[in-house]
């Protein structure tokens, strides 16, 4: 469960190729803690329908935006 003040972060892992699946891991951060301060690059504030019916993979196996 989030915080009020939590948000997640995907990081994207390097693809071997352009077809390659992406592979992320959805970390959770706190915006109030120092030690989860960080850069980071928005990709997209919003989860919509997929476009080609592929979705994103994770090491840990989950991707739901629930976990």
């Amino acid at each position: 469960m989030l915080g009020p003040r939590s948000i997640r972060v995907a990081l994207l892992h390097p693809a071997d190729s352009h077809d390659a699946p992406m592979i992320c891991d959805l970390v959770s951060a706190s915006l109030d803690e120092e030690e989860d301060r960080t850069t980071y690059e928005g990709l997209s504030y919003t989860w919509g329908p997929p476009i080609d019916g592929r979705g994103p993979h994770s090491h840990s196996g989950r991707t739901s935006a629930d976990h």
